[in-house]
């Protein structure tokens, strides 16, 4: 994809919509499609068939889209999903974005999203991040079709034989189900599929794999000074106090006292990270399910304050 200008208006508008953008987005992703025989649907998605399998982009916007071209500011949002469907299941195969580079920052953004922002400060659309999302979906998708439809073993074991894989920088996930084998006649190997599951989806590896995924979500948020001034004991008796309420109610599983054995068998070496793991313990286990719990008031109260000093206010609501 090359264009000669990084930034691009509608044709012929010099006030575009939320909706031009993103048809916009659509049109540029579609010029490399098109010739490899994709067809673009009326509603915006994007479909081509093989013979064991149908392949589907496709789009959500957002209600809460906005252009004020007076103010010249704005935000125009844009989650995109890949997937190889077949008759037993649709998504048997998916590539999902999950944040930055490909996910950026405003002040209308949550802290788990897989929401692709596709509008500049100067109220064009920013074709740079478009060409980036192109590239990851000719690596980690269009090559994985064209793999299947040519030589499907050999590209089903390229892939791994693992339900769930990630980018080194957490920025995609990929998904595998074994209907995708029984739909390509692979069934065969869906014994080593179940097999690596099982060791991949140990307490021990999720909890790792959250950990990462979290840390790279937020990482950009994070007050950097915060973190290195922070008394060690401050952190550990957080998370020991958090970890000791979780053991009284019935989030407490398996799956929490790997994260917290993961966490405090860390090393401090790196205390940018290692901060962020802590909070990562904390907030995501206990945030969303005991807010308005009546035993969790004091827990709540010292979560909620070491997040505001950890993600400072003009860092959380930045300007989109």
């Amino acid at each position: 994809m090359n264009n000669k200008d990084n930034h691009i208006t509608v044709a012929g508008n010099d006030k575009p919509t939320p909706a031009d953008i993103f048809h916009q987005a659509v049109q540029i992703l579609y010029a490399q499609l098109e010739p490899l025989g994709w067809k673009l649907l009326k509603n915006g998605d994007m479909k081509k068939k093989y013979k064991n399998f149908t392949c589907k982009i496709f789009f959500f916007r957002h209600y809460n889209n906005f252009i004020d071209n007076e103010k010249k500011m704005g935000c125009v949002k844009l989650e995109i999903y890949c997937d190889i469907n077949v008759t037993q299941r649709e998504a048997a195969y998916r590539l999902q974005f999950n944040h930055q580079p490909f996910y950026l920052l405003s002040k209308d953004s949550s802290v788990f999203s897989n929401e692709c922002i596709i509008i500049s400060n100067d109220i064009k659309l920013n074709t740079n991040l478009i060409e980036e999302i192109w590239e990851v979906i000719k690596l980690a998708y269009i090559d994985v079709v064209n793999g299947l439809a040519d030589n499907p073993r050999q590209q089903v074991l390229e892939m791994g034989l693992i339900s769930d894989r990630h980018s080194p920088d957490y920025s995609y996930s990929l998904y595998l189900r074994k209907e995708l084998l029984e739909a390509l006649e692979l069934s065969d190997l869906i014994n080593l599929y179940n097999e690596n599951n099982e060791c991949y989806n140990t307490p021990e590896n999720s909890a790792r794999v959250s950990k990462e995924w979290y840390f790279y979500t937020i990482k950009d948020r994070v007050d950097v000074h915060f973190c290195n001034e922070l008394k060690t004991e401050e952190l550990l008796s957080l998370v020991d106090e958090a970890y000791n309420f979780l053991k009284q109610t019935k989030r407490y599983d398996e799956y929490v006292e790997a994260q917290y054995q993961h966490f405090k068998n860390m090393s401090q070496s790196d205390k940018f990270k290692w901060v962020i793991a802590g909070f990562w313990f904390i907030y995501p286990n206990i945030t969303p399910w005991f807010e308005k719990h009546p035993s969790a008031k004091l827990i709540m109260r010292k979560i909620l304050e070491f997040h505001k000093k950890l993600i400072p206010s003009q860092i959380r609501n930045t300007d989109g």
